[in-house]
């Protein structure tokens, strides 16, 4: 429990002191990045994932909602743990569109390595965002991974 709450002070405090970077939405990014982390939970419903190392400030706050909305998934012992990560946001007209990344691996020999790109796409609803669509940009398979 207390390196979760090391990993959540930690992704707050990199979130405070991350500068802004260009193309994220200038205005509602707590309001997207809660709505982003509700998406990926809602859509794989991961029992066990871990986080990948937030790049910039949006991925950091997305990191923080997902230890905030699924509680107690954490386990790098995990052997089968989904890595997830976000990779930026961006505004395409009315829509912002958010990047994903997910992998997995284990630590038995060879090549056992799946790894997964999607894009997910919200609007503007109130004050928050509404998702509207999913897809998924493109899949590597280097094993037996899946399936277990």
């Amino acid at each position: 429990m207390r390196s979760m709450r090391v990993i959540l002070i930690a992704c707050t405090v990199l979130a405070a002191a991350t500068s802004r970077a260009a193309g994220q939405p200038p205005a509602g990014e707590q309001a997207l990045a809660r709505a982003t982390a509700a998406a990926i939970l809602e859509q794989y419903q991961p029992r066990l994932f871990l986080l990948t190392p937030p790049p910039a400030r949006f991925d950091t706050m997305v990191a923080v909602e997902l230890l905030a909305q699924a509680p107690g998934r954490q386990d790098p012992e995990a052997d089968y743990a989904l890595y997830v990560g976000t990779r930026g946001a961006e505004m395409r007209g009315d829509t912002a569109v958010v990047s994903m990344v997910m992998h997995q691996h284990t630590r038995e020999k060879g090549l056992n390595y799946w790894r997964q790109t999607d894009e997910f796409r919200f609007v503007r609803e109130g004050e928050g965002w509404r998702l509207v669509g999913h897809m998924v940009m493109d899949i590597a398979d280097g094993g037996d991974v899946r399936g277990r």
